[in-house]
């Protein structure tokens, strides 16, 4: 059950970074990103989005885990015996070696999306220039022969991207919000080489009760909210683009009459 929690988290974090690359393509490559991105290499990627992940999970336990710990998971251990009992995964080893996954893939992320910020602005400023001055030319470089129904389909097919950039961006912000305070925590707070562990754990649980027990809860209480944040993202932003093409279809309407 352990396993399978923890694969969960991994797969959503490799689903963004995927999502982040595909953005990145699409901004940096898009004349290639048909030929780059075919149907073939997203079936072959989607399958690595759920493999890999939870490979690397299985990896971390069978490197890590003792004889005791598989014992333990074939005869049903109960959870109050497992509580009572100092395993792989209550080490600071395990903790950071399942963290810097998670880390790294974040890390990952806000450099494509800083890139493609950059991208965007540059180019949207580039745009703005040259239907201000109403030149034919940018840096030394003759562009009269791109007709304005291409640039405009290029505008268009950036905006596109734009708004599914900050939809992932508001997916990926619910992510860090919701799971990087749990994650704190479980990399902080161990029963073995962690920066609070063994009897200072202990005091700090008994001594500190409702602090820890409030900790706890609003730790739950974001993981939950990030669980629901999904959904309601997806459906504001799709809303939003669907009123969107509404209005673009209502003025050309009006402009042809």
């Amino acid at each position: 059950m352990e396993m399978m929690k923890l694969s969960g988290i991994l797969v959503t974090v490799t689903h963004l970074l995927a999502l982040s690359l595909n953005h990145y393509i699409g901004i940096l490559k898009p004349l290639h990103y048909n030929s780059i991105v075919t149907r073939r290499k997203v079936t072959a990627v989607t399958i690595l989005l759920w493999l890999f992940p939870t490979a690397f999970v299985i990896f971390l336990f069978t490197a890590q885990a003792d004889e005791n710990y598989w014992s333990d998971v074939f005869n049903n251990a109960t959870e109050l015996e497992a509580e009572n009992v100092t395993t792989f995964i209550d080490t600071f080893r395990f903790r950071m070696s399942y963290s810097a996954y998670f880390i790294i893939s974040i890390c990952m992320m806000a450099i494509c999306y800083t890139h493609i910020l950059i991208i965007v602005r540059r180019q949207q400023n580039i745009w703005k220039n040259l239907s201000r001055i109403g030149s034919t030319k940018w840096l030394g470089r003759n562009i009269k022969h791109c007709p304005s129904s291409k640039t405009n389909k290029e505008q268009k097919q950036l905006e596109g991207n734009i708004r599914a950039i900050y939809t992932t961006l508001l997916i990926l912000g619910s992510c860090v919000i919701g799971w990087l305070p749990a994650l704190l925590i479980f990399v902080l707070m161990c029963k073995e080489d962690c920066y609070i562990h063994g009897s200072e754990l202990e005091s700090l649980n008994q001594n500190y009760l409702i602090e820890v027990m409030s900790m706890r809860l609003l730790e739950n209480m974001l993981i939950v909210l990030k669980m629901l944040a999904n959904p309601i993202i997806y459906s504001i932003r799709m809303k939003e683009i669907q009123v969107r093409k509404l209005l673009v279809a209502l003025l050309l309407h009006i402009n042809l009459i």
